[in-house]
């Protein structure tokens, strides 16, 4: 992998998942499966995504942030090879340019436990989501929220085709997972899963939030449940012929409690009752995608009011069990 090179670019920042993949191999040869203008996505022979972006991007599972400004042009086209040879530098043939990562900062795509007691989030912490997505006008199915909770009684009236034709599989979805019928929940999402517009289509984007959302609560609970972790997967295996690649990507990794670092600042703000961060988070999510950013929070207000339910459920029970 010798040779002269015309260009070097520096990566600032690299995922652990992608640093330890690398680690590991000598010899991966790239192909440049999608360009768009703030990231690039690289596909490894075994179907493993690698995402490339610009500074004024959020770093993800399997990512690097490179220090390369918005005006300067990509050195890929689609298809090109992007080749690893074990010296912690991608080399970029086509166009003798080389991208290096040896002293890039490594960051870690999965939330630690949080360091006090994990709660519900408040009813000021959902009402600032749900408020910010009525504001809004997306495009995607976050405006299904409109019809949750008995805000409106006529989906049809929505201007948002997506959302006005998904908003009944929606809401059996939700009514499933409230149930914990997780067999039910799995055939509700058969019906979600890759619809919707964007590159990752917006009700993958709602099902990230959900998957994200139950797999550390499940975890941060120590609570092990073997049905949930089920439903989990099976989601993602549905995912796997049902939708993008890069929208697979991204469930697979939430599935394993990986996700964009502004996605899990939102969760984290959420289990710390962290009001001023939560705040942050929402602006810097919305920053992303046409309507990846609100499909999401979308998807965190609806996991998140059924938690508050679920315990609301559970301290009822406790107090009959008191009094008996």
């Amino acid at each position: 992998m010798a040779g002269r090179f015309e260009r070097t670019i520096s990566v600032l920042q690299m995922s652990q998942d992608l640093y330890d993949f690398l680690l590991q191999r000598d010899d991966v040869v790239f192909r440049v499966h999608s360009i768009f203008r703030g990231a690039v996505n690289l596909l490894s022979p075994d179907k493993e995504l690698a995402t490339i972006a610009r500074t004024d991007l959020d770093i993800m599972p399997m990512g690097m942030i490179v220090d390369l400004s918005s005006h300067a042009a990509w050195p890929f086209e689609n298809d090109d090879s992007v080749l690893y040879g074990g010296q912690m530098e991608f080399v970029l043939p086509n166009s003798e340019s080389r991208i290096r990562f040896r002293n890039a900062r490594v960051w870690s795509p999965e939330l630690a436990v949080p360091s006090g007691e994990v709660t519900c989030a408040s009813k000021e912490m959902l009402d600032l989501i749900k408020k910010t997505l009525l504001e809004l006008d997306s495009g995607g199915v976050a405006s299904v929220i409109r019809f949750i909770d008995g805000d409106s009684n006529e989906p049809s009236s929505c201007t948002n085709i997506y959302a006005r034709f998904i908003t009944g599989d929606i809401c059996s979805f939700l009514e499933a997972v409230e149930g914990k019928n997780w067999d039910l929940s799995l055939s509700r999402a058969e019906l979600l899963i890759g619809f919707g517009p964007g590159l990752t289509p917006s009700c993958d984007d709602f099902l990230a939030a959900f998957i994200l959302s139950l797999y550390y609560r499940n975890l941060w609970n120590h609570s092990d449940d073997h049905a949930l972790l089920n439903f989990l997967h099976d989601v993602v295996d549905l995912a796997r012929s049902r939708t993008t690649i890069v929208s697979y990507s991204m469930l697979k990794h939430a599935s394993r409690g990986k996700a964009s670092c502004s996605y899990l600042k939102v969760l984290d703000a959420l289990a710390t009752q962290n009001i001023p961060e939560l705040h942050r988070a929402i602006e810097r999510v919305l920053e992303f995608g046409a309507t990846s950013g609100a499909d999401f929070l979308f998807g965190v207000w609806c996991i998140q009011t059924i938690f508050s339910r679920w315990a609301r459920q559970e301290e009822c029970i406790v107090k009959k069990e008191d009094r008996i």
